[in-house]
């Protein structure tokens, strides 16, 4: 945090009555807790999720997750675009893993727009997996021409 998101953090609180540092201090750590109840909350959505994309896959109804996953994707929304070329810059710098990029767009809660993002680009050849053990994406055949529009 900067000393300006400090600095308005502590104002909130002196908002709230909140003033001495035990008791900035004490909300911080609450704070925290609550965030980490999320994130381990949204961790356990995301494993229940990938639980029941398993079962539509053993199935073979493969066609009903398709459309999970394809659901509100338009590579023409200026907000895919924007996570398109956000892909495109984090890659034209280095090589990176699907949870790096993920991490350096800071879409945790639309990881999945991200994910199809990186599939998007991945089937029109912008980008590809490395042939290494780490699996980094790395630019592809298509990435000149795409980059060129």
């Amino acid at each position: 945090m900067s000393q300006r998101e400090i600095s308005n953090y502590i104002s909130q609180l002196s908002e709230k009555g909140i003033s001495s540092l035990e008791d900035i201090c004490n909300e911080a750590k609450k704070e925290i807790e609550d965030i980490k109840e999320y994130l381990h909350i949204a961790d356990t959505k995301r494993i229940r999720m990938t639980l029941l994309a398993s079962v539509i896959s053993q199935f073979g109804v493969n066609e009903s997750r398709k459309k999970i996953h394809n659901v509100s994707y338009d590579e023409n929304d200026e907000e895919i675009k924007v996570l398109h070329q956000k892909i495109i810059e984090l890659i034209a710098d280095k090589p990176m893993t699907n949870r790096e990029i993920i991490q350096a767009i800071g879409k945790y809660q639309e990881d999945h727009k991200v994910f199809r993002a990186i599939k998007f680009l991945g089937e029109n050849n912008v980008i590809k997996r490395d042939d290494s053990s780490e699996r980094r994406i790395i630019k592809g055949d298509g990435w000149d021409e795409y980059c060129s529009k």
